[in-house]
């Protein structure tokens, strides 16, 4: 599905759908199951259009509070690339958007 498939106009909620960006050596990024386990993603990009970014964000994680950096991105659906504050790729996006 392309950008411009998108439906536009009334229609139900999109659920926001939350990707965390991997440590791992095999996978970029994951979901999280209902269980909170780790779905992985082995698509190496995520193409759309970024709609807001959210930096040092407090949010609570089964480690206790922590600050991330959420990503927003529209693109089949709507994304949150979510990452630690701490992290490369949270780094990345706060060089580039400010």
């Amino acid at each position: 599905m392309d950008i411009m498939d998108i439906k536009l106009g009334f229609g139900p909620i999109p659920r926001l759908q939350y990707i965390f960006v991997s440590r791992e050596n095999d996978y970029c990024w994951y979901a999280l199951s209902e269980d909170t386990k780790q779905i992985p993603i082995y698509d190496k990009a995520l193409t759309g259009i970024i709609t807001g970014i959210e930096v040092n964000k407090k949010v609570e994680t089964s480690f206790g509070e922590a600050e991330k950096t959420d990503l927003y991105i529209l693109a089949d659906k709507p994304y949150v690339v979510r990452s630690g504050s701490d992290s490369y790729f949270s780094a990345m996006f706060v060089v580039v958007s400010g």
